[in-house]
């Protein structure tokens, strides 16, 4: 007596693909949905691992990681996707400003590091030209400062609702400022040392400050000034590397600023 037995051999159905993926890096706090060319009967893995319940055609991502797809069809044979790497980079810390006299400043420049620029917006409007870690408001308003991480891409923002003193300025222009004050830096460019001299009529310390086109502060010291009516110092700028700079002179409510290039 003899038996045989069927044995059925089907073809392995062809691999998913993932689909409408624009882009493969993000930034925290957004999210990707990923699109699996079968409409049913997947099952998305990350890392290797299997993700519990996501067998839909689409899987929303937040998180980093090695993503693929399995399509299981009626007759039980499976085909894999290829694997997408999805990354997530962090976003700069908030811009958190302060309002001191109308004039808007960064808080912390020491939270920016690497490559970053700013933008200030009023009332959701850009304010064009406006990318310093400060702005002098001269009206009313919601301020927002934007900082963007010109590697990744990723953008976060400070707002708040500033209301105009309109008994203080706190830009009286620098150029006539400087002019009054008989203001001279030199030289310029500088190599290692700065030379620094003006009259001060001025009952408050001086803080002298340099920063970086960044906005990160690069140097910072205080001068006690009661008593005397000129100022005149040198400053060692000498582990500064080559590029533009920002002097900041600044006693009491009144401020300058001056442009300088280091070798």
């Amino acid at each position: 007596m003899q038996s045989s037995d069927t044995v059925w051999v089907f073809e392995n159905p062809d691999a998913p693909i993932i689909t409408d993926i624009s882009a493969t890096s993000f930034c925290d706090g957004e999210m990707l949905v990923l699109f699996s060319s079968y409409d049913e009967d997947n099952q998305w893995f990350k890392d290797g691992t299997e993700l519990l319940n996501e067998t839909d055609s689409e899987l929303e991502v937040t998180e980093p990681g090695l993503y693929s797809v399995v399509y299981t069809d009626l007759n039980g044979c499976s085909a894999v996707s290829e694997e997408v790497n999805i990354e997530f980079f962090d976003i700069p810390e908030e811009p958190e400003y302060f309002n001191e006299n109308n004039l808007l400043s960064l808080l912390e420049t020491i939270n920016y590091p690497g490559n970053y620029t700013f933008q200030w917006y009023q009332n959701n409007e850009i304010l064009i030209g406006e990318t310093d870690i400060f702005y002098c408001t001269m009206e009313d308003g919601e301020y927002t400062l934007e900082v963007t991480d010109s590697e990744t891409g990723c953008i976060n923002i400070y707002t708040e609702n500033i209301v105009y003193n309109a008994e203080v300025a706190c830009f009286v222009s620098t150029d006539d400022l400087a002019k009054n004050w008989n203001l001279q830096v030199f030289p310029n460019p500088v190599m290692d040392v700065m030379n620094i001299s003006f009259d001060s009529p001025f009952s408050e310390d001086i803080n002298l400050t340099v920063y970086d086109l960044l906005g990160r502060r690069q140097y910072f010291e205080v001068f006690d000034q009661h008593g005397y009516s000129s100022f005149k110092t040198e400053i060692n700028l000498n582990d500064l590397i080559s590029g533009l700079y920002l002097l900041e002179i600044k006693t009491g409510e009144q401020r300058v600023t001056h442009k300088f290039a280091k070798k």
